[in-house]
């Protein structure tokens, strides 16, 4: 249950005060949204004289605007586990808290496990409030999209926060000097740390390679959208070893053929998930790249490369045991030979393969990757360029009994293909669900109830399927009578 505190909204209703007798707390369980009739005083009393129930109910609290942040804190409250901060994206000034306001902060809570303040316009000051109140056991803090700096991340870094696991610090106008003040923070079992988005390029890769003597346990580390050129090699040394590394994003990097090479030279033994999305990885990035000895590698991503096929006929070469792959979005340059690609990724073994995204435009390369043998493939996202009956014979032809879901991404749908999916789908509802930016979606999802409808021709075929889904770009461009998504009507006519 939610409470939502807001800004002294309906406060003549604060007189109410619900006794055990009175009924009251059996309609605040009932209807939760009568919480937000209640201003934040009015809450504190109904809190105080019904403790055990509703402390029981009241355990998330979201606020509506950065000053209540402040009354909360000034307070002691050991039932909530939960604080959110409604985005403040819609105002420019940055909220700024006066040192009184500051040491008036004393607030206890003992059972407070998440704090979600994502853009809500915060600076500094704000991290102070976070660090005076006493919090001990809190484990998950988002900040995400808040201009702190150097001077609030110094805050940050005093924060008594032991059971510290996941910190997001996405966006958040860090530098060289945000990083040095980051890594005098004392959170022993920190796991996650993300720092997408800051000011961290090469300068900083010294005080980013020492992350791992500050936090020996992370787990999970994204780096992505700095500037990490020529950097890897300071941050992942050859000499000190990431014991516990799983999850790596480097997206949006703008990393090369040596950066790739200081990464398959670390010491990373229990990586498990690699975004290297929108670098510049050539062909000498990919040799480099599939030269990688990570043992526990499942889930990779290289989106938005502007590399030549035989460059992703590499990954056939790799060791790794590959459950996720996504390749890109969209459409390759002119001449890109989509074909050699993917006779190199069926030539590749794995057998555990369960997610793929990737484009075959061409009727030839889409049957091509039908013969992929990927029994466990249970997602499927594919960029074609002409959806028709030939490309559908394919799809039905493929041996992937265990496929959950499936999206076609498409600039041309025939008639024909829409019939057949009609007739594939027989509860399928094939009319446009969403029409915008040019992107015509039509899309089956199962209902509360279950996957498709066991009479279906598509359940024969993918069991397990519960989601389908036909993206068409530009719509607009093509006459499809309106009737094209009565199936039925088409059916009986």
């Amino acid at each position: 249950m939610h409470v939502y505190i807001l800004p002294q909204y309906l406060n003549e209703r604060s007189h109410l005060q619900a006794g055990p007798s009175n009924g009251f707390l059996q309609v605040l369980h009932e209807v939760p949204d009568l919480y937000k009739a209640f201003s934040t005083e009015s809450l504190s009393a109904l809190v105080a004289t019904n403790t055990d129930q509703v402390q029981a109910s009241a355990k998330e609290v979201i606020l509506s605007e950065p000053g209540q942040l402040m009354d909360l804190l000034r307070t002691s409250r050991p039932w909530i586990a939960t604080v959110s901060l409604e985005d403040q994206d819609g105002g420019d000034a940055q909220v700024v808290f006066t040192p009184a306001a500051v040491s008036g902060i004393s607030g206890s809570f003992l059972g407070l496990r998440q704090v979600y303040l994502s853009h809500s316009r915060l600076g500094p000051s704000a991290v102070q409030l976070l660090v005076k109140a006493h919090m001990p056991r809190l484990q998950v803090l988002h900040l995400t999209r808040n201009s702190l700096g150097a001077a609030g991340v110094r805050h940050l870094a005093q924060g008594s926060w032991p059971e510290l696991e996941q910190l997001q610090l996405r966006c958040t106008n860090l530098d060289v000097q945000a990083v040095s003040e980051l890594l005098q923070g004392s959170w022993p079992v920190l796991h996650t740390l993300n720092l997408h988005g800051n000011k961290l390029d090469r300068a900083a890769a010294g005080h980013l390679g020492a992350i791992i003597d500050s936090f020996p346990k992370i787990q999970t580390l994204e780096l992505s959208g700095n500037d990490q050129a020529q950097s890897l090699s300071m941050i992942f040394q050859a000499n000190k070893p990431w014991p516990h590394l799983t999850a790596l994003d480097l997206s949006c990097c703008n990393l090369e053929a040596d950066d790739i090479q200081s990464l398959v030279v670390a010491s990373l033994p229990q990586l498990h998930f690699l975004n290297l999305d929108e670098n510049k990885l050539c062909q000498r990035a990919m040799q480099q790249l599939v030269t990688g000895l990570w043992p526990h590698l499942e889930h990779l991503s290289i989106v938005y490369q502007d590399m030549e096929a035989s460059s992703v006929a590499l990954l056939q070469h790799a060791s790794w045991s590959l459950k996720t792959l996504r390749l890109y979005k969209g459409k390759r340059n002119m001449g890109y030979d989509h074909e050699a690609e993917v006779s190199g990724l069926i030539k590749a073994n794995w057998p555990g393969m369960e997610s793929l995204s990737l484009a075959a435009p061409d009727h030839c390369t889409f049957a091509k990757l039908c013969k992929g043998v990927w029994p466990m493939l249970q997602h499927l996202v594919v960029s074609i360029e002409r959806c028709d009956a030939l490309l559908i014979k394919s799809l039905v032809n493929s041996s992937w009994g265990e496929l959950k879901s499936l999206s076609l991404r498409t600039y041309t749908i025939s008639p024909c293909a829409f019939l057949i999916f009609g007739i594939m789908f027989d509860q399928f509802q094939a009319v446009p669900q969403m029409i915008e930016d040019r992107e015509l979606i039509i899309s089956s999802e199962s209902s509360d109830e279950g996957p498709l409808p066991q009479g279906s021709a598509a359940r024969s075929l993918w069991p397990h399927l519960d989601t389908f889904s036909l993206k068409m770009r530009h719509p607009y461009e093509m006459h499809i009578p309106h009737t094209i998504f009565d199936v039925e009507h088409l059916l009986f006519a």
